[in-house]
C-alpha cells in the first residue's frame, strides 16, 4: 500500500476501542494493568494510528490513564531509585523489538556486570549478551555464533519494564521487554499474569473416505502455554472453525453421491491453513477451503479466525474497533480495490460496492499477518468466479 493509503487508514477514524472495551478491566484496578494485558500488536496498532491523527490526544489520553485511581491528587517528584541492587542473579525479560519482532531474553547478573542470551521467537537461535546496569541504565552488546557484534540494547529498567532502543544492521528500533513475574524482586512491580512466549505450534491432519468422497483437514494446534484452560479453549476454537464444514460435506456427500455414470467417481474436499501469525499474545489463521463436487471446476474459499491467548477465546472485529468502524473500512477497502487492474473497467459496479458496502457479513474473512491487516474476499464477493480472490494490505 502507498504513503497516501497508509495515511489514509491513519487519519480514517480505524482506531481501536478504548483498553476497558476490549479487556473488561476498570483503569483503576492498576495504572498498568490494562496496558500489560493489552496484545502488543493492538498497543502498537494503536498509537501509531494515534500519532497521525493528534498528536495533541496522546499526552491527554495518558495523563488521563495515569490519574485514574488518585483524582484530585497532585503527584510529587520522585527521584528514580537504583535498580541494579534489587534484581535478581537469574533474571528473564519478553517483549518485543518495534511492537512486531517477540522476543525472550534470558541474563545473569554479577554486581553490575550481565551476561546472557536472547532469542527471536520466530527463528530460535540465540545471540550472545554481555553489559552492565548502573543504577536504572542498562546497556548489552549482542554478539552471533562466530563472537562476531551485531547489535546493541540500550534502555531503562524501572518498574520491571525494560525500555529503549536496539541498533544493529543500520537499523535503530525500539523495544520493550518485561520482567517475568517469577523473577520480579520485591519493589519491582511485576508485568502481569500473562504468557510470556509465543507456544508452540502443531500441524494436525484429518482424514475422512467413504463411499464417493474423501475429506482431508488441517489445522494448527497449540501446547507449552501456561495457562493450559486458555491452551485447550484455544485448541477447541482451532478446530471448531472448519469440522462443521467437513461434517456438512461428508452428510451431504453419502445423500448424495456422485453418479455412477459420471466421469467423477469421488467428490474432494480440503482444508489446509494457508498462513499463521503467532505472538505470546495473539494467533491470527488463514484457512484455506477447496471443494470439488463435479461441475466444470471446483470452489475455494477462506475461513479465518484470530484468538487472543490470554483468554483462549476468538477476538470479533468489532472488538478491535471504536463503533462506526465499518463505514471508514469500508471506504479505505474500496479506494484500494479500484487501484486493481480487474475492477478499474467498472469501479462502481453493483457486484463490487454491495459486496465491499459497510456490513459486518462483507468483512468476516480478516486476519492479522506480520505486516499489517489483511482483508479478503472471495471468489463471488465482489466480482465474478474468473476474476479470481481479492485482497487489502492495510499496514500496521
Amino acid at each position: 500500500m502507498n504513503t497516501a493509503a497508509c495515511a489514509s487508514f491513519q487519519s480514517s477514524g480505524l482506531v481501536l476501542e478504548n483498553f476497558r472495551f476490549f479487556l473488561g478491566l476498570s483503569p483503576c484496578e492498576s495504572k498498568r494493568n490494562a496496558l500489560d494485558y493489552l496484545p502488543i500488536l493492538f498497543l502498537n496498532w494503536y498509537f501509531k494510528a494515534m500519532r497521525m491523527r493528534s498528536l495533541f490526544w496522546l499526552p491527554l489520553f495518558l495523563a488521563c490513564l495515569g490519574s485514574a485511581c488518585t483524582p484530585g491528587e497532585n503527584p510529587e517528584p520522585t527521584v528514580k531509585p537504583s535498580v541494579s541492587a534489587s534484581l535478581p542473579e537469574n533474571i528473564r525479560f519478553s517483549g518485543d523489538i518495534d511492537g512486531r519482532l517477540p522476543i525472550t531474553m534470558k541474563l545473569r547478573r554479577v554486581g553490575q556486570t550481565l551476561s546472557g542470551t536472547y532469542q527471536y521467537l520466530r527463528k530460535g537461535q540465540d545471540l550472545q549478551l554481555q553489559g552492565d546496569i548502573r543504577g536504572s541504565n542498562i546497556h548489552l552488546s549482542e554478539f552471533d555464533a562466530s563472537g562476531k557484534q551485531t547489535g546493541t540494547f540500550s534502555g531503562e529498567i524501572q518498574n520491571g519494564e525494560m525500555i529503549g532502543t536496539w541498533k544493529g544492521n543500520g537499523r535503530s528500533l525500539p523495544f520493550k521487554l518485561c520482567l517475568e513475574k517469577k523473577t520480579a524482586p520485591q519493589g519491582l512491580a511485576p508485568t502481569s499474569a500473562v504468557e510470556v512466549s509465543a507456544p508452540l505450534v502443531t500441524k494436525q491432519e484429518e482424514i475422512r473416505k467413504g463411499n464417493g468422497y474423501t475429506a482431508k483437514m488441517t489445522y494448527p494446534q497449540l501446547s507449552g502455554m501456561k495457562n493450559t484452560v486458555a491452551q485447550s479453549r484455544a485448541n477447541l476454537a482451532l478446530k471448531a472453525i472448519i469440522k462443521p464444514l467437513v461434517d456438512d460435506f461428508v452428510r451431504e456427500t453419502e445423500q448424495n453421491p456422485p453418479d455412477e455414470e459420471s466421469a467423477v467417481s469421488v467428490y474432494e474436499m480440503e482444508i489446509s491453513y494457508d498462513d499463521i501469525w503467532i505472538s505470546p499474545q495473539l494467533i491470527s489463521v488463514q484457512y484455506g477451503v477447496y471443494v470439488y463436487s463435479g461441475g466444470a471446476h471446483g470452489n475455494h474459499f477462506s475461513k479465518t479466525l484470530t484468538i487472543n491467548l490470554q483468554t483462549g477465546n476468538p477476538v470479533r472485529l468489532d472488538e478491535l474497533f471504536k463503533q462506526g468502524f465499518l463505514k471508514p473500512l469500508s471506504q479505505l477497502v474500496r479506494e484500494e480495490l479500484r487501484k486493481d487492474a480487474r475492477l478499474a473497467a467498472n469501479p462502481n459496479d453493483e457486484w463490487f460496492i454491495n459486496g465491499t458496502a459497510p456490513n459486518a457479513d462483507n468483512y468476516k474473512n480478516v486476519v492479522m499477518k506480520s505486516s499489517g491487516f489483511l482483508v479478503k474476499f472471495d471468489p463471488y464477493e465482489i466480482a465474478a468466479y474468473a476474476q479470481g480472490d481479492f485482497e487489502v494490505l492495510i499496514p500496521y
